[in-house]
């Protein structure tokens, strides 16, 4: 595995909030194609989405 690629996760169907942010996040993770060196875009779309990210949120994110 490339060393700048994180393991692939399955996309999120749904979250269990139906909150469809996190849709779109997946869909950003996605086009970068799970990149490591591509966490600043995804962490400001999460920022974009979201307006707000606490620690909770950065920790579930990057799991």
């Amino acid at each position: 595995m490339d060393s700048h690629t994180v393991n692939k996760k399955s996309p999120l169907k749904e979250h269990p909030s139906d909150d469809k942010r996190f849709k779109i996040l997946d869909a950003t993770m996605k086009r970068h194609q799970y990149q490591q060196d591509a966490l600043i875009e995804v962490l400001h779309k999460a920022q974009e989405l979201f307006a707000y990210l606490d620690r909770k949120f950065s920790i579930t994110t990057l799991d």
